[in-house]
């Protein structure tokens, strides 16, 4: 019985030891590029100039999927995302090999959303903070903090803090994940000018609250700032091949996409959208082009395939 007792402890043992800490880590970007604290930046399709002085967000209900469908749930884990910092996000160890797909949402769970924060250890991420995240019990947490400058010369104040429970939204998105060692890091682009869309904060907007901007800019977190990181393994024949697209951004849906396929070689060009969704799909040769209009706005990634794997992906966004 105890050699029973003794080889069971033991495979279990090895089970929780084969698992890796599994960590989220944000490229927190403007436009593509590494995201500046009081730098300039220019809205794309409005044409105003801002700043970005402060931007932290609440995740929660966070999923991964992976090793062939499998989804892990990753319980009792709500993490403040702080777009200054260069941080991984520890998701605790999980069996979890091969990433898929990560889920999650922008905010805090209506369950946690109205209890007490000084009833969390300081160092836990719903605990009261400085400056502060939380709105009072009953409207609950601060979902997003979006606070910067604006207006010729950056002269005018901006502020967006969401909130609500009504504004709980849940994001997807398609995704790989990288070995350090023994840790598994999933890698999600952030790209904070997509939170932007239908938002105008050139005259000094201030919105505290649920609707207007607050809302958008929640359904915008939702939708247009995420992306994955795409890991090819490319051989070093590939790397030439390539992929481009003009205009980008695009404003009235028709795009031209330039490709260029190593020695003449035959391939796959395909369009998919934030969720996955396959928009657009054609054989292709050589080197030549492709025009192809897109009905909706939003972000699309244009995709370069061949001998059944991605070798070089680019992201186009359309705004009308």
């Amino acid at each position: 019985m105890n050699k029973l007792f003794v080889l069971f402890f033991s495979f279990i043992s090895l089970v929780a030891f084969s698992q890796p800490n599994v960590y989220l880590r944000f490229e927190h970007k403007i436009g593509g590029e590494p995201i500046a604290f009081n730098q300039e930046y220019t809205e794309p399709v409005q044409g105003y100039e801002f700043s970005i002085t402060r931007l932290e967000y609440y995740i929660s209900e966070i999923s991964v999927q992976h090793d062939g469908g499998q989804v892990t749930e990753i319980d009792n884990t709500w993490l403040l995302v702080k777009s200054k910092d260069a941080e991984d996000y520890n998701l605790g160890k999980h069996d979890i090999e091969n990433v898929e797909a990560i889920s999650f949402y922008i905010g805090v769970d209506p369950e946690h959303n109205h209890l007490d924060p000084t009833t969390y250890p300081s160092a836990h991420p719903l605990a009261p903070q400085n400056p502060s995240m939380h709105w009072g019990w009953a409207a609950g947490y601060r979902f997003v903090c979006l606070e910067g400058k604006t207006g010729i010369n950056l002269l005018f104040t901006y502020e967006i803090h969401a909130l609500g429970d009504a504004n709980y939204f849940e994001t997807s998105i398609p995704t790989s994940a990288i070995w350090e060692g023994d840790d598994l890091i999933i890698i999600l682009n952030a790209d904070y000018l997509g939170m932007f869309n239908n938002i105008n904060v050139s005259t000094g907007l201030i919105e505290h609250g649920e609707t207007g901007a607050a809302l958008t800019l929640l359904q915008n977190f939702s939708s247009e700032v995420y992306s994955q990181v795409l890991f090819t393994g490319i051989e070093q024949g590939l790397q030439s091949s390539g992929v481009r697209m003009y205009p980008n951004p695009c404003y009235n849906g028709n795009v031209t996409i330039q490709y260029n396929l190593e020695n003449d070689s035959q391939g796959q060009l395909m369009v998919s959208d934030m969720t996955g969704k396959k928009i657009f799909e054609d054989e292709i040769y050589g080197t030549s082009a492709q025009a192809i209009n897109l009905a909706e706005s939003g972000i699309y990634f244009i995709q370069i395939w061949q001998d059944g794997r991605i070798i070089k992906t680019e992201k186009l966004v359309v705004a009308k």
